[in-house]
C-alpha cells in the first residue's frame, strides 16, 4: 500500500459514497481531509442495533441527510 497513492484516489473521488453518517460527494481534496463536520454530530449509543439518542434533537434530526458545512 502505497500512502501518496491512497490519499490521491481520496483526494479524487468520482462517484458519490454512502457512508454511515452521510452520503459524500467528495468529501476529501489536497486541501481538506475532513470528511466530516459539527453539524453531523450526535451523540447516541448503538445497542442490538437499535440507535438511542442522548438527545431529543439529535433524534428529530436523524431523519435529515446532513452535509458536510462549508
Amino acid at each position: 500500500m502505497d500512502g501518496d497513492a491512497i490519499r490521491h484516489a481520496l483526494d479524487n473521488l468520482e462517484a458519490r459514497y454512502q457512508g454511515v453518517v452521510t452520503s459524500y460527494d467528495k468529501p476529501f481534496s489536497a486541501q481538506d481531509h475532513g470528511s466530516i463536520s459539527a453539524n453531523m454530530m450526535v451523540i447516541a449509543r448503538v445497542s442490538d442495533g437499535r440507535v438511542d439518542y442522548a438527545y431529543r434533537e439529535d433524534q428529530q434530526r436523524s431523519a435529515l441527510l446532513m452535509v458536510k458545512s462549508k
